[in-house]
């Protein structure tokens, strides 16, 4: 039974050693969608509406290419843990060359922001056109976006944590700066330009529906509610999550 508790003990130190720097990096980049609402406040409801739901668009297809890229954490974990680095290189640029076709279906989904403000979040002309510039804004932030999290996954199969989570928190605060300048001169424009700014700089660095038939103010309250909740779930249970997906793939025997 000691041996046991011992060995319990161990695994979840070793979990929780994975797990914390993923907390930091999921904070950090979830963390750039609240400083958007943020500065976009200041501008008025309806901008801080449409950008919500332009978010919440944006979010239900980057879950989607999120899922395969996390494909790595078990895959590439693997081949690292049978110290096969030929196979961890193949497995991260398969999915880097996944990840990039896959953006392009998501990409013109992002192109109809304007579209589908009016036909699937009821929104009026004015609302769904901000939502379509929103989401116009970040489409060249995607691939980036998607580039450094295949580059990032690739360091943490290896147990490399420290690094991405610096990064993270550096582009962090590089989209704050960003978002400083460009919505006091671009204005509504130039949050989404930050974000994707944001994304470019860091992947360099590094190598709602119901709620859309709302009022301009309840979006609001209802966006600010639903960044709170995305950044706990993300900054934790999918942290560890991660984690144990990587623990399980190094114990695996080769494939």
């Amino acid at each position: 039974m000691a041996r046991v508790d011992a060995a319990w003990r161990a695994e979840l130190r070793a979990i929780m050693v994975l797990a914390l720097p993923v907390v930091i990096q999921t904070t950090a980049q979830q963390g750039m969608t609240v400083v958007d609402q943020i500065f976009l406040g200041h501008l008025g409801t309806a901008q801080l509406g449409a950008a919500a739901l332009a978010n919440a668009f944006t979010n239900l297809l980057w879950f989607f290419l999120l899922g395969f890229a996390t494909a790595l954490d078990t895959l590439g974990s693997n081949a690292f843990g049978a110290g096969d680095r030929g196979a961890l290189i193949t497995w991260c640029v398969a999915a880097a060359l996944l990840v990039t076709v896959l953006v392009l279906p998501v990409a013109l989904g992002m192109a109809a922001g304007e579209w589908v403000g009016g036909a699937l979040f009821a929104q009026d002309a004015y609302t769904s056109r901000l939502m379509g510039e929103f989401c116009e804004g970040l489409i060249f932030g995607i691939w980036p976006l998607m580039w450094g999290i295949i580059l990032t996954k690739y360091l943490q199969v290896q147990n490399i944590m420290i690094l991405p989570s610096i990064i993270a928190v550096a582009t962090f605060c590089l989209n704050i700066g960003f978002n400083a300048v460009l919505v006091s001169s671009m204005g509504f424009r130039g949050a989404p330009l930050a974000t994707s700014l944001s994304r470019c700089a860091g992947c360099f660095d590094i190598a709602t529906v119901m709620a859309g038939r709302l009022g301009a103010v309840n979006i609001a309250a209802h966006a600010a509610m639903l960044s709170v909740c995305t950044l706990t779930y993300l900054a934790c249970p999918f942290a560890l999550a991660t984690a144990g997906a990587i623990r399980v793939g190094n114990l695996l025997p080769p494939l």
